[in-house]
């Protein structure tokens, strides 16, 4: 993990977890070098994979199903 007072930037080598429904007072980036995921966040379903970013605003609750 590497941070600064602006930012936090945790490199998940644990892809084969599910997450429960949870938010952050900050945004959440999200870019994948390799394998995918299902977010589930504000009633939608949204598939990304490697080369993908997404962009999580803050308080809004979301969880995630990482696969490889």
């Amino acid at each position: 993990m590497i941070t600064c007072d602006k930012f936090e930037i945790i490199r998940s080598e644990n892809i084969n977890e599910v997450n429960e429904y949870h938010f952050h007072i900050h945004f959440e980036i999200l870019y994948f070098q390799s394998g995918s995921a299902k977010i589930f966040s504000d009633g939608y379903e949204v598939s990304v994979g490697a080369g993908n970013c997404l962009v999580i605003p803050p308080f809004c609750p979301h969880k995630s199903i990482y696969s490889n």
